[in-house]
């Protein structure tokens, strides 16, 4: 025994006792920063058949969306495909939202293709995969450090103004590939440039291409509006619908070669994992800026549609938490040679609406993707190029949250309508980056302004 008079090691001295309390504190952290070890302790075998049919469903949505998507972020299509897999399945076991699907994301790629567009090549894919790394290392950090309140620095009014200028850019930059224009490539960097060329180049337009983008737009935007109408009709996987039918004409016509449609080609399967990333000191010093632009952007908008989850099924949603499964799985990603990844709001609805249970629900669909990957990658060789521009500008016409401007509008007041037509005019006339960033410098000194000048009132005289 230990004396009193401290003849003997006490307890805070004792190296024996030090370890035990460290293994007791990292016991009572890891189920905070690793929610599986909660969530799998209460797993019912009822929930297996609601998580597994929600994963598949989800998977029949991201797949077509991630080769789609690939395109915006100037990459070969695969590397999309490595992103899903890599996110949906990292975020499966330090994710806190059931209803949250993490992967590919329309304004995260647009802005990753944004800064990857002055590489070529290989250098293209370890500038990829160094951004990346960048924006998980960045996310992690702040997730680490608590700081999951930095949303609230972006105001609302922004953050809509700009999304609703990427919704048009998106749009702008797609229509030549839907309409099969021959020099999509030179027309330009902002939403207004691109539109320019449309005009200008009009006469390029090739009619099998039209038929094939105008028709898959068609089919897929009067289905969102019969979902809207009919709910349970959101677990029908119509863009996979939509991809496979045009794929079996493509194929059956030779559309590439007898119309000139333009194809996606040989894609190998397999992976590249791990990759390896080859940091290099300009290479960081010029994608820095762009890391933390994407950081902003996917994580304001995920951690509102986790928000808007846990208050309809009134479970607690940790900002700080997601932040960490945010970081992890964008350095997964780097790791398996995708790009920045992060919530989708459309393919959340979808996970929500076919009754996804737990996380499981990721894994079912990580897998899906995983046999994508692996076995049959190469069927879509044949598939047609302004089919998924058709799937990207649907992605993008549903960034217009039209209520949202209804209430920026409602509430009458000066500083947020004009915040929201500045970020959207800049973003617009200047470009993606140029418009957020000075647009968040302005909101930022806003904040400070509204936090340093103090509100006094006079009451009066009380009797």
């Amino acid at each position: 025994d230990v004396s009193s008079t401290g003849s003997g090691p006490s307890l805070s001295t004792d190296p024996s006792h030090r370890r035990e309390s460290k293994i007791k504190k990292w016991k009572s952290r890891t189920p905070y920063y690793l929610p599986i070890v909660q969530w799998v302790k209460t797993y019912n075998r009822s929930y297996l058949i609601s998580d597994l049919i929600s994963g598949i469903s989800v998977a029949s949505m991201l797949i077509p969306a991630s080769l789609a998507l690939s395109d915006l972020a100037r990459l070969p299509i695969n590397h999309g495909l490595y992103c899903a897999f890599a996110a949906t399945l990292t975020y499966t076991f330090l994710g806190t939202s059931p209803q949250m699907s993490v992967g590919p994301e329309a304004v995260v790629a647009i802005l990753t293709g944004m800064q990857l567009a002055p590489y070529e090549g290989e250098d293209k894919l370890i500038a990829a995969a160094t951004l990346t790394l960048m924006v998980g290392c960045i996310t992690i950090a702040l997730g680490l450090l608590r700081l999951g309140f930095i949303d609230s620095i972006l105001s609302r009014s922004l953050l809509r103004g700009f999304i609703i200028a990427v919704a048009f850019h998106i749009i702008a930059e797609q229509i030549p590939v839907l309409l099969g224009y021959t020099s999509h490539s030179k027309a330009g960097n902002t939403a207004i440039e691109h539109m320019i060329h449309i005009w200008t180049h009009r006469r390029e337009i090739n009619w099998a291409s039209s038929l094939f983008g105008c028709t898959s737009l068609g089919v897929l935007l009067m289905f969102n509006m019969a979902k809207k109408r009919v709910p349970w009709l959101a677990s029908c996987p119509m863009i996979l619908v939509v991809v496979v039918a045009a794929t079996l004409v493509s194929q059956w016509t030779h559309a590439h070669l007898n119309y000139g449609v333009n194809i996606i080609g040989a894609v190998d399967s397999g992976f590249v994992a791990p990759f390896s990333v080859d940091l290099k000191v300009d290479v960081i010093n010029h994608l820095l800026p762009g890391a933390v632009l994407i950081f902003l952007c996917g994580f304001v908008e995920s951690i509102a549609i986790g928000k808007e989850y846990a208050n309809k099924y009134s479970y607690r949603l940790s900002p700080n938490r997601e932040l960490v499964a945010f970081g992890a799985s964008n350095i997964v990603s780097a790791l398996m040679g995708g790009y920045p990844c992060f919530g989708s709001l459309a393919r959340s609805k979808v996970m929500d609406q076919s009754g996804s249970r737990t996380q499981a629900a990721g894994a079912f669909c990580a897998m899906a993707v995983l046999v994508m990957i692996t076995w049959t990658l190469p069927t879509v060789y044949y598939v047609p190029k302004p089919v998924l521009a058709g799937i990207i500008i649907v992605a993008a016409s549903g960034l217009f949250e039209i209520d949202d401007i209804g209430v920026i509008i409602r509430i009458h007041k000066f500083s947020d309508v004009a915040m929201f037509m500045f970020t959207f005019t800049c973003t617009m006339v200047l470009g993606l980056t140029s418009g957020i960033s000075i647009s968040s410098c302005i909101s930022l000194l806003m904040v400070v302004e509204h936090t340093t000048i103090p509100r006094i009132s006079i009451i009066g005289r009380v009797t």
